[in-house]
């Protein structure tokens, strides 16, 4: 029952298609429940089906806003005040409607986690060659990374387009120092692609395994090797058994991992997540039309040649703000700008997939890395501007205790201001108690995670003739000491442990917590 009309230079209308009298307005998008942390800013919206007047409503309290042009209501600077249930009534001559309630939650900081920077690149800075800035706004020379925990190195790609320059840098991931680069001995030089006048990347994706072995795949736009069943055009598979300077490329694998025909044009490449060790490794894929996932296991021991297991994924489509990562058991997390977090559920024997939870997310975020047991998430927000005065992109730390409410806890700028990253190509890495985060175009950056400031409040109370402890981090470690003078520390629980101790009784006893980074 609606009329949309667009007259160029003119404008746009939109009316309602009724006979006798026009009806009320109706509400076509209701407010959502909100968490915000205290002191930050955030925004309830509406949308009503025509033009009326709009008051914001607190409670039943007065309207805190009238008028509201598109009917958002921001609400800056929050504090605990600012908590309650928020509803629109919408009105004009045709009558008068009101919207659902909204739940605005405000959370203190001390009660979250934080990041604290440990040191940042930016594009370009010569001191550091393997963050190259870029080779334009849709093609950047660095797309991907990973981080190895064994040897706390990280492993840069650049692939610079149509030459034969392509890297991977091993970088210090205590100092962001580079080491050295990876042998590139036996990587295809891939050239130019058949296929639409695209051009595949020699080197694109990375991971790292459980056993340190390392995991890296070309970008083609047509895995299948285009109309001619061109090899040298076929998505490529390398493995180095470790980050060695000297250590040797082996091809494992070359083909289509969804079996299509030549012809059919299936682009991978832009995503690759690897896990497990020796002959349990497993690596997922994922197309960029978000119509199939493969998961690539080994044949044998020799880890020289890896076998697909395609399906049928759920993801949804799309290249950019792109992430894929493994969740527990036959899981799979995926990401891209604009879309929510799609956590699925893999069947390789059926070749289906199955959509279990959707986390929301910003239209603006991608490159989301989510770590379940601390409900945290953490991604690229591409918030920066191109114009006067220019901000720069962020890396978003996100609360992801309640799924369809995620809570943006902080933003942490990129070194420089925004520079173009036109197809949005970045990744986030969180490993332990430390957050690694790409934007291409803009730098590479390191973090620690800080655990919440009152969940590291140590608790004491009696317990008849003793005392409990008692705390609320669940990434700390109790440590005591009979004295102080010298102290000899020494731990009394294991990370994750946050039940109460009790101690034996006799004797003085000093506690602490810490957190090993």
């Amino acid at each position: 029952n609606y009329i949309f009309a667009i007259d160029a230079n003119n404008g746009v209308a939109a009316y309602y298609l009724s006979g006798g009298v026009t009806p009320a307005p109706k509400v076509l998008a209701q407010p959502q429940n909100l968490r915000i942390i205290q002191g930050s800013t955030a925004s309830l919206g509406v949308q009503i089906d025509q033009i009326a007047t709009i008051e914001w409503y607190k409670g039943t309290n007065s309207p805190v806003d009238t008028g509201v042009s598109g009917g958002t209501y921001t609400i800056s600077n929050a504090q605990l005040s600012s908590q309650g249930d928020y509803f629109v009534v919408a009105s004009n001559v045709n009558g008068t409607v009101t919207s659902a309630v909204a739940h605005v939650t405000v959370e203190l900081t001390n009660d979250n986690y934080t990041l604290t920077k440990i040191w940042g690149v930016a594009a370009g800075d010569t001191n550091y060659p393997y963050v190259t800035s870029n080779g334009g706004s849709a093609t950047p020379n660095e797309r991907s990374f990973a981080y190895n925990a064994r040897s706390n190195q990280l492993l840069v790609v650049s692939c610079p387009f149509n030459t034969h320059n392509f890297k991977i840098a091993v970088v210090d991931a205590g100092s962001g120092n580079e080491l050295y680069t990876m042998d590139m001995t036996n990587v295809i030089y891939e050239g130019a692609s058949e296929v639409n006048g695209s051009n595949p990347l020699d080197l694109d994706a990375i991971d790292v395994a459980d056993d340190g072995a390392v995991y890296a795949c070309s970008l083609t736009p047509n895995a299948s090797g285009g109309e001619f069943g061109d090899t040298s055009k076929m998505l490529h598979v390398y493995r180095w058994a470790d980050t060695g300077s000297n250590t040797p490329a082996t091809l494992i694998y070359e083909g289509d991992p969804s079996d299509q025909p030549a012809g059919i044009n299936e682009r991978w490449g832009d995503a690759l997540t690897a896990r497990g060790s020796g002959t349990n490794t497993e690596l997922v894929l994922n197309s960029q039309d978000g119509n199939y996932g493969a998961i690539l296991t080994p044949t044998d021991s020799t880890m020289t040649v890896f076998s697909n297991y395609w399906f049928f994924d759920s993801g949804g489509a799309g290249s950019i703000g792109r992430s894929l990562q493994f969740g527990s058991g036959n899981t799979i997390f995926e990401k891209r700008k604009g879309a929510p977090v799609f956590y699925s559920s893999f069947n390789t024997n059926s070749q289906t997939s199955t959509s279990l939870t959707n986390i929301a997310s910003s239209t603006t975020l991608g490159g989301v890395f989510v770590v379940t047991n601390q409900n945290l998430a953490a991604g690229v927000d591409f918030v920066g501007s191109t114009t006067a005065p220019k901000k720069p992109d962020a890396v978003g730390l996100y609360d992801i205790s309640i799924p369809t409410t995620p809570m943006l806890i902080n933003d942490y700028n990129f070194p420089s201001n925004q520079v173009a990253n036109g197809n949005f190509i970045c990744k986030t890495i969180i490993s332990g108690l430390k957050v690694y985060a790409l934007d291409a175009n803009n730098g590479l950056m390191a973090f620690y995670i800080n655990p919440p400031v009152n969940a590291m409040q140590l608790h004491i109370t009696p317990a008849g003739s003793n005392v409990n402890l008692s705390w609320g981090s669940t990434v700390a470690v109790l440590q005591s000491t009979p004295s102080l003078d010298p102290p000899a520390w020494t731990d009394v629980t294991a990370v994750g442990q946050t039940n109460s101790v009790q101690p034996a009784s006799g004797g003085a006893q000093f506690y602490r917590l810490i957190v090993r980074r």
